[in-house]
């Protein structure tokens, strides 16, 4: 995820990518000046996920 911010493309794809695995991680880019927990959270909601764990700019999202 980049200065774009959540594109439906990036939302798509994670959809996309946890239908065929249980966990996946996405990584933050710094130009995305929001707070990590938050960009994880937005992350989730987009894809339809579960934020498991935020770490530096790693966001490790779950199937629901």
């Amino acid at each position: 995820m980049g200065k774009d911010g959540i594109t439906p493309s990036v939302a798509e794809e994670l959809r996309k990518q946890l239908e065929k695995k249980k966990l996946v991680k996405a990584r933050v880019l710094q130009s995305y000046e929001v707070p990590m927990k938050d960009a994880g959270r937005k992350l989730a909601d987009a894809s339809g996920s579960l934020l498991v764990e935020v770490r530096g700019r790693t966001v490790v999202l779950a199937r629901e």
